[in-house]
């Protein structure tokens, strides 16, 4: 039995370039290959398939770019004999706002429902705010969606953020902000924190730093676990003169927690 490779290039336009291989070897199945693309940067395609006994494998891609927009799209479609697999990228810029998506699909001609995860995201910023949300979309029960927010502001006065956390059916949510004033230095922290969350026990937390260096040192925190409150304040100042040292020092303890509700050294 003979042997042989039969191939042919096209080139139908001035970018486009297409070509096939017919490929029958003795005591292997026969294989088809075949292709092209237009080399176009803005907007670009490939294609590619192997036909091997009968079953066809193959990947195919487009582009799309915009410069005056700017937006960019990516499209890729990978075939298999028993499975598809689609993967779609988008983004884009408006004005100081970026925006971007992914959608990927496996065997979605059976169940689209079910078997795709989608993500948006975006992200903006100005002179004084940065914001970033996120969405994902999957075919798992347990989670169908995820959502995150993240915000961070930086004014004249202070330092903020606010993020957020949601998932699952019931709309479970972590939820936190942060502030912390200006000036900011070793001399001088003000800082407070915030966050609630669906889990028992920790459904609220809170912290609180203050430290300051003047006349003396006095550093205060609080915190709080659900019902349970703590705050510690320690001080220390030298009342001294060049001829006489003169340190003082203490330390206070409160809390609800049984046992240790007062503590002062």
């Amino acid at each position: 039995m003979k042997s042989s490779i039969v191939s042919s290039y096209k080139r139908p336009r001035h970018e486009s370039h297409e070509f096939s291989s017919d490929i029958n070897i003795h005591s292997m199945k026969p294989i088809t290959l075949s292709g092209e693309t237009n080399l176009n940067l803005k907007n670009f395609k490939a294609l590619g398939h192997v036909i091997y006994a009968g079953d066809k494998y193959g990947l195919a891609t487009i582009s799309k770019y915009s410069p005056s927009e700017p937006r960019g799209k990516i499209t890729v479609n990978l075939f298999h004999p028993s499975r598809e697999i689609g993967i779609v990228v988008d983004g884009k810029k408006s004005g100081t706002k970026y925006s971007g998506s992914l959608e990927t699909k496996w065997d979605a001609a059976k169940d689209k429902s079910r078997r795709q995860i989608i993500a948006d995201v975006t992200f903006g910023q100005n002179l004084n705010d940065i914001t970033t949300a996120l969405s994902l979309i999957t075919p798992f029960e347990m989670m169908p969606r995820i959502t995150a927010d993240i915000a961070y502001t930086n004014d004249p006065s202070k330092y903020s953020s606010v993020n957020t956390l949601t998932w699952g059916k019931s709309g479970e949510q972590i939820s936190s902000s942060l502030s912390l004033k200006k000036p900011v230095s070793l001399s001088n922290i003000d800082l407070s924190m915030k966050a609630s969350t669906p889990f028992r026990g920790l459904k609220r937390l809170q912290a609180e730093i203050a430290h300051t260096i003047a006349d003396e040192i006095k550093t205060i925190v609080k915190g709080s676990i659900g019902s349970t409150n703590a705050q510690l304040e320690v001080s220390g100042a030298d009342r001294g003169t060049y001829y006489k040292t003169d340190m003082s020092s203490g330390m206070t303890w409160k809390s609800n927690i049984p046992e240790f509700e007062d503590i002062s050294i």
